[in-house]
């Protein structure tokens, strides 16, 4: 469903946060999705 996507989504870029401190690493990696 949506709601899991957004869910699982979310807990992904928190993890990619907690791994990549500078906002423009955590962009890259986004933008390779």
């Amino acid at each position: 469903t949506q709601e899991l996507f957004t869910l699982t989504y979310g807990a992904f870029v928190a993890q990619i946060l907690n791994d990549y401190e500078h906002v423009d690493e955590v962009n890259k990696q986004l933008d390779k999705m």
